[in-house]
């Protein structure tokens, strides 16, 4: 019976007269009223007023710290990116290689085969500008089976 009206009063259901009635009489009990003294007589712990008022103005200062430093790191956080940033660009901008590339091929391609026909044509001027100078036809040893024409042609 007493589990039946545990669980009805868990569930907050309706209680019936007879079951009030044995809930009273428990509640009523030798037992249940030395609980209820005990309970009673145990002092109640009041706080200070002097050490609550002490707790709150160091509260206050924690806060009033606490407040300081949030607001220099929202000052230093941009700072610290933007100092970042403009060390990353300055590293990139002075690596850089330049576009040009050193050595004999500094100037366009266009510009060199200019270059390479002025010099080519120094040469022809010097030397003359006869097949005879490139290619000499007495230094390729005729085969059998060649005709004049052909060698003529060389």
């Amino acid at each position: 019976m007493k589990k039946d009206l545990i669980t009805k009063m868990l569930k907050e259901a309706k209680l019936t007269r007879e079951e009030e009635a044995r809930l009273d009489a428990l509640l009523e009990s030798k037992a249940q009223q030395t609980v209820s003294h005990a309970v009673e007589s145990v002092p109640g712990e009041e706080l200070n007023l002097a050490w609550r008022g002490n707790l709150n103005s160091r509260l206050v200062v924690e806060s009033a710290k606490r407040k300081r430093r949030q607001r220099i790191f929202l000052a230093l956080k941009p700072a610290v990116g933007l100092s970042l940033a403009g060390a990353m660009a300055v590293m990139v901008w002075v690596q850089q290689p330049s576009t040009v590339p050193a050595g004999p091929y500094k100037a366009p391609i266009e510009m060199s085969l200019i270059t390479a026909h002025q010099e080519a044509a120094t040469v022809a001027e010097l030397n003359g500008s006869t097949i005879a100078t490139y290619h000499n036809p007495t230094s390729v040893q005729p085969r059998e089976d060649w005709t004049e024409v052909d060698l003529g042609t060389l």
